[in-house]
């Protein structure tokens, strides 16, 4: 009888450890470090050149990958927790040849751009609370990017090239869901899906005329992450 009780109460403590642990809606401030990697896409390719023209490569996608550091608050009146986040984001490809199809002046050219990307998202989450270790959670944010185009434009029948860089700048929002594992009493894993509206990237204009703008740049991103809490 004394061993079956011995054995609830070692029960009942590991249980209340477990819970000790799982304590991700406490209140308090975090960091964490996540690794965003998905499928982007590119539609919406508008032709802003000085001359008439279709682009040739109105869509396209690419898998890219990043990199994000956060800065969080669990709040106690609150049943949320909000997050200051910085994303660069390496990199998506366009290739276009040509970019602009029966083009009224310049002959055909090819484009080649790789675009990088600095986001800074004001993100807010609910937390919710299984009794486990486990924490699902959904919400989302909206902020501030920086599209970076590093572009080469190349005559396809003279193979004469140029190259420059363009920045392009607008709002950015984001919806995410995924679960947050608290496996120590500070530490947790997390897991996650993400949809992501980047904005706007522009090339050019280049010395002959050639420009176009990409009004439409989204991501759907797998979230690996690391949180520490205080």
């Amino acid at each position: 009888m004394r061993l079956a009780s011995l054995a609830l109460a070692l029960a009942v403590a590991s249980a209340a450890t477990s819970v000790a642990w799982a304590g991700p809606k406490d209140p308090g401030y975090y960091l964490s470090f996540r690794i965003p990697g998905g499928v982007a896409e590119v539609d919406e390719v508008q032709n802003e050149s000085t001359f008439s023209g279709t682009p040739g490569n109105p869509d396209e996608d690419d898998l890219t990958v990043g990199g994000t550091g956060v800065f969080g608050y669990t709040w106690k009146s609150l049943p949320i927790r909000t997050e200051f986040e910085y994303t660069h984001i390496f990199r998506f490809d366009y290739d276009a040849s040509p970019v602009i199809l029966n083009p009224g002046a310049g002959g055909q050219q090819g484009l080649k751009s790789n675009i990088k990307s600095d986001i800074f998202l004001v993100n807010a989450f609910y937390d919710f609370d299984t009794g486990t270790s486990f924490y699902p959670y959904v919400g989302g944010g909206a902020g501030y990017g920086r599209h970076t185009a590093e572009t080469e434009l190349r005559n396809l029948a003279s193979f004469v090239a140029e190259e420059r860089d363009d920045d392009e700048s607008g709002l950015v929002w984001a919806v995410q869901l995924g679960v947050h594992w608290a496996f120590s009493e500070h530490w947790d894993a997390e897991l996650g899906f993400r949809y992501i509206d980047l904005g706007e990237v522009v090339s050019g204009p280049f010395t002959n005329g050639t420009k176009i703008r990409i009004e439409d740049y989204t991501s759907k991103d797998l979230i690996l992450g690391l949180r520490y809490r205080f």
